[in-house]
């Protein structure tokens, strides 16, 4: 690194050197050999040691924005969810309103003992599964 530079690690760094306006360079850390060629291996950018606070503040912004947008992203997937659950109730109470009460309960009985048995354990194991070639010798 020259004399009045400093190396800034991280993934957001030439994107901040560019909004703030200053000189940078991306940074050569290594090369990385595959076979007989070698590819050069850019780590963060080499700045003027007088912009980095700048730049480390920029950069800090830059993660907040990013992590309000995906806490937005979240946001509105967990609104998606929650709204298609209740078009979900509303349809389903659409569907019963016509029932007697007693067909209905006959109706919730049923699907709380099909729900049961989907999650009980199965008795069959995997261990017997075996193939029976022509020969007759299996496997």
């Amino acid at each position: 690194i020259p004399k009045g530079a400093v190396h800034i690690i991280h993934e957001h760094a030439a994107r901040a050197a560019f909004t703030v306006g200053v000189d940078y360079a991306p940074a050569l850390t290594g090369f990385q050999f595959k076979g007989r060629q070698g590819t050069a291996v850019l780590n963060g950018i080499v700045v003027a040691r007088e912009f980095e606070a700048a730049i480390r503040s920029v950069i800090d912004g830059l993660a907040d924005v990013e992590q309000e947008m995906e806490d937005e992203r979240k946001r509105l997937a967990a609104l998606k969810m929650w709204r298609r659950l209740l078009m979900g109730l509303r349809i389903r109470e659409r569907i019963w309103s016509g029932v007697d009460e007693g067909e209905r309960k006959e109706a919730d009985r049923e699907a709380e003992m099909e729900a049961e048995l989907a999650n009980a354990e199965s008795d069959v194991t995997d261990e017997f599964d075996m193939v029976v070639d022509d020969d007759g010798e299996g496997g």
